[in-house]
C-alpha cells in the first residue's frame, strides 16, 4: 500500500476502493453487492486498524458521492473517525500531517452526516466474462523447479476470478520432490501439504498457491511445465495466497521440507518471525 499525503484519496487502498465500487455499479451489481464485493476483498486485511480506516472512509464517502450511502457503512465510518485510530497511526508515521488528516477527516464526518447528493444514474455495462490462463483439466499436474534438478508437483485445482481480465489458476502442492516426472506408484503415494504463507512465516499455512506476475498480460503459468498426468483434486476452499514464482518455490521446498521458509530480505531487516 502506498500513501502520499493526508488527502482522503491520497492512498492506493483508498483509490483501489472508490474505483472498484464504481466498477461495481457498472457491471450491473446492486448497491448492497457492490459494496459486500469490497468488503469480501479486504477482509482478512481489515485487521489492520490502517487498512481498515482507508477502505470505510473511502467506501462510506464514494457511496455519498453517488447518493448510495448504506446506513450501516455509515455509522462504522463516523464510529472509526470518533476512535481516532486513523489520527494514531499518523501521529506515529508522519506526525507532520496529523493536522492535515484531522482537517481532512473532519470534513468527511460532515459529509457523511449531511444530506447526500442526489442518486447517480449508473449506466451498466456488463463486462466480458474473464478467460482462463490454460484449458487444462482440474487435477493436471505441473511441475515446478525448486532448483537446477529437482522439481515439486503441482496439481490445478481452481481457476479463480481476481477482477482482471483473465482468472488466476490455483494450485495444491503434493508432498513429492524429484528430477523428473512423478510415476503413477509415486503420485498415489503421495499426499497433499500445506505451504507456510509469505505473508505469515510464524506459522500459517495455506492448502492453496497462485502466481503473480509483474505484467497482468503475462502468463502466470510460465515457470510452470504442463505434464499429461492428473490426479483427483482435493477441493477449493476459496484460500490461498498469490505471489511471485521465485517465493513461491522457496515456500513449497520448505513445505516439502518440513521446515520454516527462508527469511526475506525484509524480515531479515527489521528482524521479524
Amino acid at each position: 500500500m502506498g500513501t502520499w499525503g493526508a488527502g482522503l484519496y491520497q492512498d492506493d487502498t483508498a483509490c483501489e476502493v472508490r474505483e472498484g465500487y464504481v466498477k461495481n455499479l457498472k457491471e450491473g451489481l446492486s448497491d448492497v453487492a457492490a459494496a459486500r464485493k469490497i468488503l469480501d476483498g479486504y477482509k482478512k486485511s481489515l485487521r489492520n486498524a490502517q487498512v481498515e480506516t482507508n477502505v470505510y472512509f473511502a467506501l462510506a464517502d464514494t457511496q455519498w458521492q453517488y447518493g448510495r450511502l448504506d446506513p450501516a457503512i455509515k455509522k462504522h465510518a463516523l464510529a472509526l473517525i470518533k476512535a481516532r485510530a486513523d489520527l494514531a497511526n499518523w501521529k506515529e508515521d508522519a506526525p507532520e500531517l496529523v493536522s492535515s488528516r484531522e482537517k481532512v477527516l473532519a470534513s468527511l464526518k460532515a459529509r457523511l452526516e449531511s444530506k447526500q447528493k442526489p442518486r447517480r444514474v449508473i449506466k451498466v455495462v456488463p463486462p466480458n466474462p474473464p478467460k482462463t490462463w490454460t484449458d487444462a483439466k482440474l487435477g493436471t499436474i505441473f511441475l515446478l523447479p525448486l532448483s537446477k534438478s529437482s522439481y515439486a508437483a503441482l496439481v490445478l485445482v481452481a481457476n479463480v476470478e481476481s477482477g482482471g481480465r483473465k482468472k488466476i489458476p490455483m494450485f495444491s502442492v503434493l508432498n513429492w520432490k524429484g528430477r523428473k516426472e512423478p510415476t503413477a506408484a509415486e503420485l498415489n503415494k503421495a499426499k497433499f501439504i500445506e505451504v507456510p504463507e509469505d505473508s505469515h512465516p510464524n506459522g500459517e499455512k495455506s492448502q492453496h498457491v497462485g502466481f503473480l506476475t509483474m505484467d497482468d498480460r503475462e502468463s502466470p503459468l510460465t515457470s510452470l511445465t504442463q505434464t499429461a498426468l492428473a490426479v483427483k483434486p482435493p477441493r477449493y476452499n476459496r484460500t490461498g495466497f498469490c505471489t511471485d514464482w521465485e517465493r513461491i518455490a522457496e515456500l513449497v521446498g520448505a513445505g516439502i521440507a518440513g521446515r520454516l521458509p527462508p527469511l526475506t530480505e525484509w524480515e531479515r531487516k527489521f528482524g521479524k518471525r
